[in-house]
């Protein structure tokens, strides 16, 4: 399965954003009509975990055992790290690898941040518990993805191009796919234009 971003209809909806009272959701005016973006359509989307404890502060005592036993030569884990390691994973256990996968999959796809950034540890914390299949992914995914599509617009720069012509340009991270897919789901006039819907599963990020 491949997934390609379309920046400009992530931009233009963006700027449709309407002032509302919950910081936990954010509005949309398209075409005269509002539509919301909230945890219960972002579940509806991907349908990982979405109930449960998410607070990774009780994973980071964790982290330390861990460090000491397989990054050791690294004084701070970044993002680009984890993809190091796992091409290089004939230095791993047969659990190791599993793990980097899975890490390879959640800070490139889902928790995706500047990819020279320090990786949070508590992260790699849980995907070594005992409880990962059991952790609230969508409600950490959500609130990461969120707070990244808010502050998007607010952190514009301007740039100058050689030829002395100005714009303005900004980056957005986190698990922007789950967003896209709910502006395919709540715009169905996409449908055959941007978008070509081939099914109707309850998991719509499948459609």
């Amino acid at each position: 399965m491949r997934f390609f971003l379309n920046h400009q209809l992530i931009h233009q909806v963006l700027l449709r954003e309407v002032k509302q009272p919950n910081v936990d959701e954010m509005w949309f005016n398209v075409n005269g009509g509002l539509v919301r973006f909230s945890i219960e359509e972002f579940c509806l989307i991907i349908g990982l975990q979405c109930f449960g404890e998410e607070k990774r502060s009780k994973y980071d005592e964790m982290y330390y055992m861990i460090k000491h036993e397989i990054l050791r030569h690294l004084p701070t884990v970044l993002n680009s790290y984890v993809y190091d390691i796992f091409l290089h994973k004939s230095q791993l256990s047969h659990q190791d690898v599993v793990k980097f996968r899975i890490l390879l999959l959640l800070t490139n796809l889902f928790f995706t941040t500047a990819y020279k950034r320090s990786m949070e540890e508590s992260l790699m914390v849980i995907v070594y518990s005992k409880d990962m299949n059991s952790y609230a992914w969508d409600k950490e995914l959500f609130k990461f993805t969120l707070s990244l599509l808010k502050s998007g617009l607010r952190n514009k720069t301007l740039i100058v191009e050689g030829d002395g012509r100005p714009y303005i340009t900004y980056r957005l991270n986190g698990f922007l796919i789950a967003f896209q897919v709910w502006i395919y789901e709540t715009l169905p006039v996409l449908d055959g234009k941007i978008c070509t819907k081939i099914s109707h599963r309850c998991l719509r990020i499948l459609n």
